[in-house]
């Protein structure tokens, strides 16, 4: 869990922008999302360096769609 959250300098000022995200809460559904997938890889034992890049890889090309479970 993120303990800032709603209340981050660095997430709402900076990467945001950089994001082209206009509502600034919409970062931490972002970064929520983000971390279910993290944990949907841990329930599913994904831990190989190289089977994370490649769905992390996928998942920033293709979107959602292309990951190999449901979040």
């Amino acid at each position: 869990m993120f303990v800032g959250k709603y209340n981050s300098y660095i997430l709402e000022k900076k990467i945001a922008p950089l994001m082209k995200i206009n509502d600034k809460r919409k970062i931490y559904k972002i970064l929520d999302y983000r971390a279910r997938i993290l944990k949907k890889m841990v329930e599913n034992e994904i831990f190989d360096f190289f089977e994370v890049w490649e769905i992390l890889k996928n998942f920033y090309i293709n979107g959602p769609s292309s990951l190999p479970f449901s979040v």
